[in-house]
């Protein structure tokens, strides 16, 4: 598992905002969304839901606790 995924999804969660997080970290929205959907595949499960506003999933959840 890619740390870098993880530190993403993470930043993600704690900011609730993908924009926030990419500028946090200093990456495109691009590379955001690919480290993010790179997790998920590897997980085999949704982590989160986007709407207006970032809600985590059940396992989404359990993975970041």
């Amino acid at each position: 598992m890619n740390l870098r995924f993880v530190e993403a999804f993470r930043c993600v969660v704690a900011l609730k905002s993908v924009s926030r997080a990419t500028e946090k970290l200093f990456i495109t929205q691009s590379a955001m969304s690919s480290r993010i959907a790179a997790l998920k595949a590897e997980l085999g499960v949704p982590l989160d839901r986007r709407d207006k506003q970032i809600r985590l999933t059940a396992a989404g959840t359990r993975f970041h606790d």
